[in-house]
């Protein structure tokens, strides 16, 4: 009877548990150049290369916006009753959002393939803190949204009791987490997509000096070299 008790609570708990294996798992659309900041156009990555990705957050963004709403409804509480004086509160609390905005820190996420580091960006005006990426925990988060709820992708250092809300030029978070698992293992070729094409090469020749070591992470999907020639090369050396 206690095992019967035991399976059941396990299968229950494994039901309601959000952590991602570190893993790739599921195929993405590839990266292209419009996902890159290039000159004066936003894009999700603000530097994209074989080495290092940086990923922009728009929490900065979003703080202006929600200054901008407050501010907006302050004027129109203004013209509605000046008597009462309702436009106070609001139009302080906007002054407060635009001046935190302005000051606090840059929020970036940064993936250091060289390294096998990623920097997180830390909550307020708490600094940015870097770790081993292979301490990272990945978890899906559920946000309520004007549509309904949303999942998305939130990473942390494992122990840590908070983390941060993670995007890519895909929306799934089960994408994300694998397009940046597959990033980060070094020993596999960058992820599909042109915005990697001119760094291809490089990579390759870093690894074939390697000698192709193992994937440092698993995969349930095919990870191929660019060119027929390079994957059979690869398989001659490294035989994986």
């Amino acid at each position: 009877m206690e095992k019967i008790k035991k399976s059941i609570f396990k299968k229950v708990n494994k039901a309601f548990d959000t952590n991602l294996t570190t893993k790739v798992t599921d195929i993405f659309r590839d990266v292209d150049n419009n996902s890159v900041k290039v000159h004066n156009n936003n894009g999700v990555y603000e530097e994209l290369n074989d080495e290092k990705v940086i990923i922009r957050t728009g929490s900065k963004i979003s703080i202006y916006i929600m200054g901008s709403l407050t501010f907006f409804f302050a004027i129109i509480s203004y013209f509605v009753n000046q008597e009462i004086n309702l436009y106070l509160i609001p139009s302080v609390i906007s002054m407060l959002l635009f001046l935190y905005a302005f000051t606090i820190p840059s929020k970036k996420i940064i993936l250091d393939r060289k390294k096998q580091l990623i920097t997180l960006p830390g909550n307020f005006y708490y600094k940015s803190y870097t770790f081993p990426f292979n301490e990272a925990q990945a978890n899906w988060s559920s946000i309520v949204g004007g549509g309904g709820p949303q999942f998305m992708l939130a990473i942390k250092k494992r122990g840590n009791s908070t983390g941060f809300i993670v995007n890519a030029h895909v929306k799934l978070y089960y994408e994300i987490w694998s397009l940046y698992v597959w990033y980060m293992d070094k020993n596999r070729p960058l992820p599909p997509g042109e915005a990697f094409d001119s760094y291809r090469q490089k990579d390759y020749e870093r690894r074939k000096s390697e000698g192709f070591p193992k994937p440092l992470y698993p995969s349930n999907i095919p990870t191929p070299e660019a060119t027929k020639e390079q994957q059979v090369e690869r398989k001659q050396i490294g035989r994986w």
